[in-house]
């Protein structure tokens, strides 16, 4: 007799229980509550009946496969992130939804393809053994991405042939668009004064305004435990990005590396005790903060604002602009800015 949905539901509720009741997991995706593939990739260790379970439930329930949790965890991104090679594999043959490999709507705000390749960096210094089923996952996962990023640039003016004069011009507006809510660096000394005086939780509850367009592109644990300091480092990391922008010298492409450079150098107190205390942007780092948090809020502007067509100076300035193939490609600009992950 084929189980049904609520026997597959209520066997892996009950693993899930089971889990949290001996304190083996604690993190949300293990909760009971969540879907029972989850739980299924999460806490069966026993391979074939893992692969029978998403098989017979899939069987069922073919949206199953791509279902998120209220995290926005889906069943590939749990799959890689553990680097479960066949379950991938599986997941992928049965029809899992391969935008969500291109979404980092995420607690974490990573995709599963960053997720396998974080860990492939620590299997390569820990354990040789893993590393060839974690190439295998990468390998999967950017076959199922697909290679649409190739340039096509037509002005023959673009940075390293995908960044057009246009593309960076927005880039920029939609940094502005930015600072204005950034609110303290745009006002007279006074007014600084007087934010500089408040209490600490009233000006905790100032930068945690859930208007504010940079909190929703760093991970969950860090927007929990937001600071004027933390936020004063992600804000930091944006001035960065500008500073990349404006070079002329044919490095003005934001990536990790380029921006990287403009940090300044640790000392060796914080080295070797604990985060820094007189650089907010190393302390924003130190508290898992990322620069491609600030890279994702400043394309996901961009974006939202040519969509809008918000910005009337940016809009006055592209009309004096050479046209390109490239220009308002924004999925080319995060695959070559590895908002997906490295895809090289």
């Amino acid at each position: 007799m084929a189980p049904s949905i609520a026997s597959l539901t209520s066997k892996a509720q009950a693993i899930g229980r089971c889990m949290l009741h001996l304190h083996i997991v604690t993190k949300p995706d293990t909760d009971p509550t969540s879907p029972p593939i989850h739980n299924a990739i999460a806490f069966m260790d026993d391979r074939s009946e893992l692969l029978e379970f998403i098989r017979d439930f899939h069987s069922l329930d073919p949206s199953c496969v791509s279902e998120k949790d209220e995290h926005g965890i889906t069943p590939i991104y749990l799959a890689a992130s553990r680097s479960k090679l066949d379950v991938t594999r599986l997941l992928l043959e049965k029809g899992a939804n391969l935008d969500d490999l291109r979404t980092r709507e995420t607690a974490d705000r990573v995709t599963p393809l960053m997720a396998i390749q974080d860990n492939l960096r620590r299997s390569r210094i820990l354990s040789a053994a893993q590393v060839t089923n974690e190439e295998e996952i990468e390998r999967l996962l950017k076959e199922a991405i697909g290679d649409d990023g190739l340039t096509t640039c037509s002005c023959h003016l673009c940075d390293q042939g995908w960044l057009s004069e246009r593309m960076r011009a927005l880039l920029y507006c939609a940094l502005n668009f930015l600072d204005i809510f950034f609110f303290c660096s745009h006002l007279p000394a006074t007014s600084k004064r007087i934010i500089e005086g408040m209490s600490r939780r009233i000006r905790r509850r100032a930068f945690l305004d859930p208007r504010d367009p940079y909190l929703p592109f760093l991970p969950l644990p860090l927007r929990q435990n937001m600071t004027p300091r933390l936020y004063l480092g992600y804000k930091t990391v944006m001035v960065f990005i500008s500073r990349v922008l404006a070079d002329s010298t044919g490095g003005g492409i934001p990536n990790l590396l380029t921006i990287g450079r403009f940090f300044p150098p640790r000392n060796i107190f914080d080295q070797t005790f604990g985060p820094p205390t007189g650089s907010p942007e190393w302390l924003y780092r130190e508290s898992g903060g990322h620069i491609d948090n600030a890279l994702e809020c400043l394309i996901e502007t961009a974006a939202l604002a040519y969509e809008t067509q918000a910005d009337h100076e940016w809009i006055g300035e592209s009309e004096q602009m050479r046209n390109c193939n490239n220009d308002y490609n924004f999925d080319l600009m995060r695959r070559k800015l590895g908002m997906w992950g490295d895809l090289s």
